[in-house]
């Protein structure tokens, strides 16, 4: 997932993080904003999903 999301939008990004979670946690946030997260959407994103998601963030 990182490296899909600096692939698409890496003169965008100043940092990433990966934190390892517990229990299936799956959370993207950018700026203060949930982009996407497992737990509301009861599935993991779909490839482009996240990277779409950020750019209409943007918008």
């Amino acid at each position: 997932m990182v490296a899909e999301v600096l692939g698409a939008k890496a003169s965008l990004v100043s940092s990433a993080e990966v934190i390892p979670g517990k229990d299936g946690v799956f959370l993207v946030s950018a700026g203060g904003n949930i982009i996407f997260s497992k737990e509301q959407e009861q599935r993991f994103p779909h490839p482009g999903e996240v990277v779409k998601r950020l750019e209409a963030l943007g918008s």
